[in-house]
């Protein structure tokens, strides 16, 4: 009774606030709503550079499957330490979604450029979260600090090393923000590079995991930028942080 008092309160909260809310302003955030679900729906909107990159991707990851655990332990050894310190450690956040996130939202603090960057950059990343979720509840495929001597396809539900979350989150962001600032993209694209090591040093992929997550990682960035043409921005504003759109 409790939960179902609540879930109407909170639908007529937010009844409320939409009548509140000014309707070029409500326009405007049902825009990004769409944008944003077309980019979770990114193999819709594939140009030709894209599927050369996805079948590349393909037949790559399908070569990697049968070398995996031969090639994940010559790169499970790699060392790179700065004072003591396995740098792979501090390189893996790099990946994180709410890292990646977080680097999104602060180009919203900056100029025109930098805040479609931000819109296409979230839009990404929403989509990162469904498309990995997705795969690897469909592939379910063991994890090498599972057993780096043996994968396992299609096993428990638990099992979700393909692909890499972490890589495809880092291939992303950096895919959004080597197109709006194409200078950028050796140094961005190096460290989602590290990312990708780094969650193979940690044992939790396989190198065909990275591969198929930062080529998806990358297409989805593409895509993010593809579908944001209409120039959908955030803005800092007096009330907080507000929305405009370009045409």
């Amino acid at each position: 009774m409790f939960v179902r008092s609540l879930a109407l309160a909170a639908v007529l909260s937010g009844a409320a606030l939409a009548e509140s809310v000014p309707p070029a302003v409500l326009q405007r955030f049902t825009l990004a709503g769409e944008d944003t679900l077309s980019v979770v729906a990114w193999p819709l909107y594939l140009d030709e550079p894209a599927l050369y990159i996805l079948a590349g991707a393909a037949q790559g990851t399908a070569s990697l499957l049968r070398s995996d655990t031969r090639l994940y332990r010559r790169l499970h050894h790699l060392r790179w330490s700065v004072r003591r310190r396995n740098v792979f450690d501090y390189t893996l956040h790099l990946g994180h979604g709410l890292f990646d996130l977080g680097v999104m939202a602060a180009f919203a603090f900056g100029d025109e450029r930098a805040r479609c960057t931000s819109l296409a950059g979230i839009e990404a990343l929403v989509s990162v979260a469904a498309t990995s979720m997705l795969l690897k509840r469909i592939l379910r495929v063991s994890r090498p600090e599972s057993d780096e001597t043996r994968k396992r396809y299609f096993n428990g539900l638990r099992d979700d090393a393909l692909p890499s979350g972490h890589t495809m989150s880092a291939f992303a962001t950096a895919a959004v923000i080597a197109s709006e600032y194409p200078s950028s993209a050796p140094f961005v694209y190096g460290l989602a590079s590290l990312v990708g090591l780094s969650v193979m040093k940690r044992g939790w992929h396989w190198p065909s995991d990275v591969l198929l997550g930062g080529s998806l990682g990358i297409l989805i960035g593409r895509t993010a930028v593809k579908v944001n043409q209409r120039r959908l921005s955030v803005a800092p504003g007096s009330g907080g942080l507000a929305l405009g759109m370009e045409i």
